[in-house]
């Protein structure tokens, strides 16, 4: 994983776990809610890593497995609005939700289950004897 990025996602968590902890709302974790939010999140976050791992792989070890179609850009604001508004009901469990999500990211579980999500939309392959679009 690019420095870069981990830097940049774990201090817009920290800023969403401080608003959650600032403004202090105590929302139980058992809450249809809150485990509604966060089965959302790792859907919609296990969309991402899978998009990530596919560009990654495109642009550092150059093969093309192919791209997700376009509407998929909507989950990477969608994740950072599902993290917030549970850190905003529940700050503890959005802080073990933000490490267990970390985990989940270096082992592969979030990027097969967002490949799994998406077979139905099979990535775009490029193929040897055809130009891009």
């Amino acid at each position: 994983m690019n420095i870069y990025a981990l830097a940049l996602n774990i201090s817009l968590g920290s800023i969403v776990l401080l608003t959650g902890f600032l403004i202090g709302f105590s929302y139980p974790a058992t809450s249809p809610l809150l485990i509604g939010l966060t089965i959302s999140y790792f859907l919609v976050a296990s969309v991402v890593t899978f998009d990530i791992i596919l560009t990654r792989e495109k642009t550092h070890n150059g093969q093309d497995f192919g791209t997700l179609p376009r509407w998929t850009v909507i989950f990477y604001p969608l994740q950072w609005i599902l993290f917030a508004t549970i850190a905003i009901l529940n700050w503890k469990y959005a802080l073990l939700l933000f490490f267990i999500k970390f985990i989940l990211k270096f082992i592969p579980v979030l990027e097969i289950i967002g490949n799994i999500l998406m077979t139905p939309f099979r990535p775009k392959q490029v193929s040897s004897n055809q130009e891009p679009e």
